[in-house]
């Protein structure tokens, strides 16, 4: 026989006031709901907690200090500047070296040239090689404005070295257009002809005088022909 869970009267519980009465209030009902549950649940129905996918964690900037070994292994070209470079500098350094020891021989000797490269620039060259990387790239307007503000802390004499290292646009003449070959030409069909042409199409259709060889005129048409003695 099924146990049924027990009824408990409404005037149990309106007798409860108050933060006390209403955490009495839960576990008394929890204490009801128990017993039927455990008579009618079907361990093999019940559902199961459902895995979570795993996070991974976010990229980081630490010091130097307090990086990895590995990574302290391949960022070592960076170890002389990596504390003065930014919070920004420093996780895409760390984001770029994420993967390295699954890159070819030639792609993690390319990175380490990079990063010593970088670690040989002084700070306004530095700078400098930013805006020269935002100009190839679609930068939204905040990192726009950033760019900006650094361009304006530059000396006039960097920002002349800015301008003579961008490729200045080709000037000169214009291309002289190159000849089509008939073969491609379209041939345009003639839909109206010049007023020459009509003039002397309307002079072929008129009949020409025998003696003079010119086109007889319509005044000359209509007179009839006069006969020789009339």
């Amino acid at each position: 026989m099924p146990l049924c869970a027990p009824q408990v009267p409404a005037k149990a519980f309106a007798s409860l006031r108050g933060p006390c009465g209403t955490l009495l209030a839960t576990l008394a009902l929890c204490a009801i709901s128990i017993p039927a549950a455990a008579v009618d649940a079907n361990p093999d129905s019940s559902p199961r907690p459902t895995a979570l996918a795993p996070t991974l964690p976010p990229i980081t900037a630490p010091k130097w200090a307090e990086l990895l070994e590995a990574e302290q292994q391949v960022l070592q070209p960076l170890a002389p500047v990596w504390d003065d470079m930014s919070t920004t500098r420093r996780r895409k350094w760390r984001s770029i070296v994420k993967n390295y020891a699954q890159l070819s021989p030639a792609d993690q000797a390319k990175i380490r040239e990079r990063m010593g490269e970088w670690a040989l620039l002084s700070t306004k060259e530095r700078q400098l090689a930013r805006l020269n990387f935002a100009q190839s790239k679609n930068v939204n307007a905040q990192e726009l404005t950033s760019h900006w503000e650094t361009y304006q802390s530059l000396s006039e004499a960097d920002r002349k070295a800015l301008s003579d290292r961008t490729p200045p646009i080709p000037t000169g003449a214009a291309i002289a257009p190159k000849p089509i070959p008939k073969e491609k030409l379209a041939t345009i069909a003639v839909t109206r002809h010049s007023t020459e042409t009509e003039k002397a199409m309307a002079s072929a259709a008129r009949p020409i005088d025998r003696k003079t060889l010119l086109p007889l005129r319509p005044a000359t048409l209509a007179k009839p022909l006069s006969h020789g003695g009339a």
